[in-house]
């Protein structure tokens, strides 16, 4: 396992939707040797197969909103995913997303003896965000995501046929964008002073993203 000074160690992404979060939370998984916990998967995952119940119905009228869920359902879910492995470094894909949500988060690393985390924001605006989710299609069998879709419709990581999620139109990105904005601002707001926060510009191309990454990375723990 690779840890920065031999820790265990998190770092959670922000970023608007179409901020580029996914790729580059795969690359920090593999460099890492991490458990990936993505908040969208895991709601999703969990409303495939989660008993029918009022909790489910309400979590999916929020889903198919672009609303973000209830902090208590986003820490029981993620408590729940982490109980099926021995303690390892974790990259958090849009966690925390709330002040509530830092607690939370700080209480999830502390019962996963994490010492060593890192808040990094990858920065666009909304007029990119919502330039890049109007062209992003997804496979429906393993979740890869494409930008390109007029480029491609199969997956060239499983074959299967490209669509458009039900939660990337225009109007359901918008509001997510709106609603996002005010979190990502207050919880980097919250990172800021402790040391364990970084930014970078989300409009670069991914490996120039990654570069920025990596490099901004190694200042902190310099």
């Amino acid at each position: 396992m690779i840890n920065i000074d031999s820790e265990i160690i998190a770092i959670s992404l922000l970023g608007l939707p179409g901020s580029g979060k996914g790729t580059q939370a795969e690359f920090l998984v593999e460099k890492y040797e991490a458990i990936s916990i993505s908040i969208g998967e895991l709601v999703r995952e969990t409303l495939e197969n989660h008993p029918n119940d009022n909790i489910k119905e309400e979590a999916l009228k929020k889903y198919n909103k672009g609303i973000p869920q209830d902090d208590e359902f986003i820490k029981k879910i993620i408590l729940q995913k982490l109980s099926k492995f021995e303690a390892r470094n974790i990259i958090f894909d849009n966690y925390p997303f709330s002040e509530k949500q830092v607690a939370d988060y700080l209480d999830i690393l502390k019962n996963q003896n994490i010492h060593k985390h890192l808040l990094l924001n990858i920065k666009i605006d909304k007029s990119t965000a919502l330039k890049r989710i109007s062209h992003r299609v997804i496979c429906s069998k393993c979740g890869e995501s494409y930008i390109d879709y007029k480029a491609r419709d199969i997956c060239s990581r499983c074959g299967e046929k490209l669509t458009h999620r039900t939660d990337d139109s225009v109007d359901v990105v918008s509001k997510r964008v709106d609603e996002y904005l005010p979190r990502i601002a207050n919880v980097s707001l919250l990172f800021k002073d402790t040391g364990s926060y970084i930014e970078v510009d989300g409009k670069k191309t991914p490996l120039e993203v990654r570069e920025d990454i990596n490099n901004k990375i190694a200042k902190w723990n310099s």
